[in-house]
């Protein structure tokens, strides 16, 4: 027998609501003119002058941490963003200029050469965390990737969740802008990006290679938890 189907009409007067709350995709400043320091990584030490830990620790609202964009950096601790109560840290390649405008989405292909080249090398913690109720951090241009490995890598490249997720705890506006985050073709990699938190975005970046050769779920992006917005 046939199947009729019934066509609901849209209700009448009635305008969907735009979001109550949005992530802005507008950098805090124009780069190179920062308000605050500009704190230069100028090698691949895991501490002292010129690494990147001792620039993440000095960091305060209004900073650009400024990574040469010839590094090839392989880390076996992650770093902890401090916690900033307003503003922002913004952490970004030093070829910023030869990056595509905000709005266009990085290729590898062409745009890898500038972007310095850190890699994730361990299995215990994640490589970007938030401390306990931080906020306010910029990531742009920069090539984020795990080392080739065997055994599954279940821990995020970024993750805008603290170890607390009570609401007091949860960081605060963290965006991912025209990066390239990835694994390689073999090995596993579940969950590159785990948001969580509030006001986190990942745009005009290129994730890949987040993988499992058998049995395990793997996502890009994976939002374990967490309040939002998200924009992505």
């Amino acid at each position: 027998a046939e199947q009729s189907q019934a066509t609901a009409a849209a209700p009448t007067g009635e305008t969907p609501l735009a979001p109550a709350l949005t992530v802005s995709t507008t950098l805090p400043w124009t780069i190179g003119s920062q308000p605050g320091a500009q704190r230069s990584v100028s090698n691949c030490n895991a501490s002292g002058a010129g690494s990147l830990l001792a620039a993440i620790n000095a960091a305060v609202t209004g900073d650009e941490i400024v990574i040469d964009s010839t590094l090839d950096c392989t880390y076996t601790s992650g770093f902890t963003l401090p916690k900033i109560t307003t503003g922002w840290v913004v952490i970004r390649t030093s070829s910023y200029s030869s990056l595509p405008a905000q709005g266009t989405r990085i290729d590898p292909t062409d745009h890898a050469q500038y972007m310095p080249r850190l890699t994730w090398n361990a299995t215990g913690q994640e490589f970007f965390r938030p401390a306990a109720a931080a906020r306010g951090y910029w990531f742009v241009g920069l090539e984020l990737r795990y080392q080739p490995m065997s055994s599954p890598q279940a821990r995020a490249l970024v993750k805008g969740l603290s170890t607390s997720s009570t609401e007091a705890n949860m960081c605060n506006e963290i965006m991912i802008d025209r990066c390239w985050l990835h694994g390689s073709a073999l090995g596993t990699y579940i969950r590159p990006i785990q948001p969580g938190g509030r006001y986190f975005g990942v745009v005009d970046s290129y994730i890949h290679d987040a993988h499992d050769g058998g049995q395990l779920e793997c996502q890009g992006i994976a939002n374990p938890d967490g309040m939002g917005p998200y924009l992505f």
